[in-house]
């Protein structure tokens, strides 16, 4: 779903021109599949460690806003300071934007149709072009996609947040912040019966509209790495810490505003704002510290299988609610298995293959076509 770290040192022939090569910083890719995971075992918890009345697991639903806090960041500075208005910048920008997230998603679009999940042409046809989002009543083939299509306004946005951002990043913010009311009070001037973008709560969810703040705040953190404000320190967890302690304590949070009323902690008022406002301050901590501080969990997210499953999380992300995870729980069932540890190992190596033999291959022609 999102950009890698590592693509911030690919500066082939036929990318996006830039101004100078960049570190990396493999932690933040291993930092993709710990959100990864906690969207799976949201989806998917262990029956296990649920407590009635305080479920953790139901709220890991908090690994969306990692991602898109994270891709934020790495957008901005992969982009940020290279920015050009000639038509050949953003043609070459919206086709590694294209290729980052599209190939795996059409072909789990496409799985999924042949599978038998098809919900008729006009959701096939929304479903497929990455628009499903901006419709309530949409099914989806897959269902963690809707974020994708919040991605993909981000991307579109991106660009002209940056410029008009330049100097002081409120200016677009202040932007998205007025459009918000204009999003949740635009269905009212439709003919009735649409489901575009219909509903409060959808839009504060689902949206871009209502997502947005999560990737400024990605995008102020990689400002202040590209402007020499983030400082590499020795010998301290600080900022690390307090991300995790601050994610946890948002996690709680959310568990705690769950009621019988409603299905999960994000479904109120009070989860709403802890979840789109304040967990991303905390993920920008955590971030702050992987690429600051020189600890044992940014040396353990580092470790060359940590990444590979990290780049791998996307697919990842997609199949563990595609047609592919039922066929797991068959074979685990045939097999006389475990089900949900034998998908989640299967899923994972599903992913790998992915990653490895056609979405980065994928990903490298595109961006060269």
């Amino acid at each position: 779903m999102l950009i890698t770290p590592t693509e911030q040192a690919q500066y082939d022939t036929g990318q996006a021109p830039v101004t100078k090569k960049k570190e990396v910083y493999p932690a933040l890719t291993g930092l993709r599949v710990i959100a990864a995971y906690l969207v799976f075992f949201h989806h998917f918890p262990i029956q296990s460690l649920i407590i009635p009345g305080f479920d953790l697991q139901r709220e890991m639903h908090i690994g969306v806003p990692i991602f898109f806090v994270l891709s934020g960041f790495l957008i901005c500075y992969r982009y940020f300071d290279n920015i050009s208005w000639k038509s050949s910048w953003f043609s070459q920008y919206f086709k590694n934007r294209f290729a980052r997230i599209y190939p795996v998603y059409f072909v789990l679009c496409i799985g999924s149709f042949i599978a038998g999940k098809f919900f008729g042409f006009k959701n096939a046809l929304l479903n497929l072009t990455l628009t499903h989002a901006f419709f309530s009543d949409a099914k989806r083939v897959i269902s963690p996609s809707w974020s994708l299509t919040v991605e993909e306004c981000f991307y579109a946005a991106a660009p002209f947040i940056f410029f008009f951002g330049r100097k002081k990043l409120i200016i677009p913010y202040l932007f998205f912040l007025l459009l918000l009311p204009v999003a949740l009070n635009l269905n009212i001037w439709l003919p009735s019966g649409s489901d575009f973008l219909k509903g409060d709560m959808y839009v504060m969810l689902y949206t871009f509209f209502g997502r947005f703040t999560e990737f400024f705040i990605g995008i102020f953190l990689g400002k202040m790495l590209l402007s020499g404000k983030i400082k590499p320190v020795q010998n301290t967890i600080r900022y690390t810490a307090l991300g995790i302690a601050g994610i946890v304590a948002v996690l709680i949070m959310l568990a705690l505003a769950k009621s019988p009323d409603v299905l999960y902690g994000l479904d109120t008022p009070y989860g709403l704002f802890a979840n789109n406002v304040i967990l991303p301050v905390f993920v920008a901590f955590l971030i702050y510290g992987l690429i600051a501080e020189q600890t044992m969990i940014r040396k353990w997210l580092s470790y060359p299988f940590v990444n590979l499953l990290g780049r791998s999380s996307y697919a990842f992300y997609l199949v563990h609610k595609s047609f592919i995870y039922g066929y797991a729980a068959i074979i685990a069932a045939i097999l006389h298995l475990p089900n949900l540890l034998f998908c989640f190992l299967f899923l994972n190596l599903v992913s790998i293959v992915l990653y490895k033999y056609f979405e980065h291959p994928m990903n490298k022609w595109i961006r060269k076509f």
